[in-house]
């Protein structure tokens, strides 16, 4: 069973994939090219006590460079480009 959450207020946006009973961390190599085109090797980085992998890519509608912070917790992967405060306020809602 796979769930789909997502939000936005561009140029910031959020999704949430949940593979219900399903820890998503053996999945997260798979999905993050599928979700996020041309992803750059994720980069561990640490932000509000959670640690994440950063990625890039460049925006097809744009051209600019995005930078999307990947959080896999249990099962649900978050995927997150959001820009400050905005980021670390939202990393330390999740759990």
């Amino acid at each position: 069973d796979v769930s789909v959450i997502g939000t936005s207020d561009l140029p910031n946006l959020m999704f949430g994939i949940r593979i219900k009973g399903s820890e998503v961390d053996p999945f997260v190599e798979s999905l993050v090219p599928i979700l996020v085109p041309g992803a750059s090797s994720p980069q561990p980085a640490q932000i509000a006590g959670k640690d994440v992998s950063v990625v890039t890519n460049v925006s097809t509608l744009s051209g600019t460079t995005l930078t999307w912070y990947v959080y896999p917790r249990n099962d649900v992967l978050w995927i997150i480009s959001w820009t400050e405060p905005g980021l670390t306020e939202i990393l330390q809602k999740l759990p």
